[in-house]
């Protein structure tokens, strides 16, 4: 059980890549039949899965950093605000006084170590998408000739089964990711007209 726990973190980038590259697969199949390389077609999708994860950092990160910004700016008012429906002689009074300022929020003493981990470990994020990438394209590009190596040993029949069930669960792969897609956007659109309309 150890060995396993010790093994998961080392092989999930590979088995990730395994199911992202069978995902992509019916795509590149697409584009071959529509004359494309097959490498191209790789490198257009690595292209384009590169410029959404650089799209969606540009995007989030900015707008927390303006999130946290913007709540750090209004707690002086935050804190009026609450005071003000507070009796004087109110037991939570003291504690909005104390806890709800800047200083407790941020206090300029702060040991800054935390952020420079939280930073540590989003960096070790995007290094494992990034190394999930290279494997998922070098599948992409290898992948067939892998398939063929390993179906080299079987008998005929069997290699036939194997293809058409490795087309078959790449199909059902895509078609998952797709529809996680597709629901994750509707979900995204959602929230942000419900936010805007609230102006949240």
């Amino acid at each position: 059980v150890q060995a396993f726990g010790i093994l998961i973190p080392i092989l999930m980038p590979l088995i990730l890549a395994i199911i992202l590259s069978v995902a992509l697969t019916p795509i590149i199949s697409w584009l071959e039949s529509k004359k494309v390389p097959r490498n191209f077609s790789i490198f257009l999708l690595t292209l384009t899965l590169i410029a959404l994860m650089a799209g969606f950092i540009l995007t989030v990160v900015p707008k927390i950093a303006d999130e946290f910004t913007n709540f750090l700016s209004s707690i002086p008012q935050m804190r009026e605000d609450i005071l003000s429906h507070l009796h004087d002689n109110s037991p939570l009074r003291p504690l909005v006084e104390q806890n709800l300022t800047k200083t407790a929020v941020l206090p300029t003493n702060y040991n800054f170590g935390h952020f420079y981990e939280v930073g540590y470990r989003a960096m070790g994020g995007v290094g494992e998408v990034l190394l999930l990438l290279v494997f998922a394209v070098y599948l992409m590009v290898d992948g067939p000739r892998v398939l063929n190596w390993i179906t080299a040993f079987l008998s005929l029949e069997n290699r036939i089964k194997v293809r058409l069930t490795f087309r078959e669960l790449s199909k059902i792969i895509f078609s998952y990711a797709a529809g996680q897609f597709i629901t994750s956007f509707l979900s995204f659109v959602y929230v942000w007209i419900v936010l805007t309309f609230l102006n949240v």
